[in-house]
């Protein structure tokens, strides 16, 4: 089977069997394109399918680190690949899933920026609290600051969350983590 009927078949199954947006899926199927030039660039396999040592996987990775690609464009190369032998496996195309050998590249970590509290005050005081809309704008901005919260768990909160006897509120986070939040209480009783 040719390498471009493999890559336009696995497409077909990351869309309707995984349920991969298309952006994903042209970015996965890129990625398998891009090791296939690979191995006919470097003569390391005769197709896709003839990728029979991890070592063959090793050279890919240390290429992609050598073209200067980002740590998490390598990772993401790499998952592509896994994910596309993955498929190959459970169709019964290939006998074994040699990236599942290759182990990520460490990202480094980036420290969040923060806004400082002079900064913070500076936002506060210029919101105009006459009208409904700059009253719950600056409540908006000390709920997010005093709490720690996410712009999209303040988005997704609902009353049900807050409790306003203890001044807490129960966020159900990114990663369906939960976790509760403090209120000071003057932030509790604009609320």
């Amino acid at each position: 089977m040719e390498d471009l009927d493999l890559i336009n078949k696995f497409k077909d199954y990351l869309l309707a069997v995984k349920n991969y947006s298309l952006y994903t899926v042209n970015n996965y199927a890129k990625d398998v394109k891009e090791f296939s030039e690979f191995l006919r660039e470097y003569k390391m396999a005769r197709n896709l399918l003839g990728v029979n040592r991890d070592r063959v996987c090793h050279n890919y990775l240390s290429e992609l680190v050598r073209k200067g690609y980002a740590a998490k464009t390598v990772n993401r190369k790499i998952s592509s690949l896994r994910t596309f032998y993955n498929y190959l496996l459970n169709e019964k195309l290939v006998d074994y899933n040699y990236f599942t050998e290759v182990k990520n590249v460490k990202t480094p970590k980036k420290l969040p920026s923060f806004v400082d509290e002079d900064e913070i005050i500076d936002i506060i005081d210029s919101i105009d609290t006459n009208s409904d809309l700059g009253f719950r704008n600056k409540i908006l901005i000390e709920l997010l600051y005093a709490t720690g919260m996410r712009v999209s768990e303040v988005c997704s909160l609902e009353v049900s969350q807050i409790d306003f006897y203890n001044d807490t509120i129960k966020v159900f986070g990114k990663g369906k983590k939960d976790r509760m939040v403090i209120m000071y209480e003057s932030l509790s009783d604009n609320l």
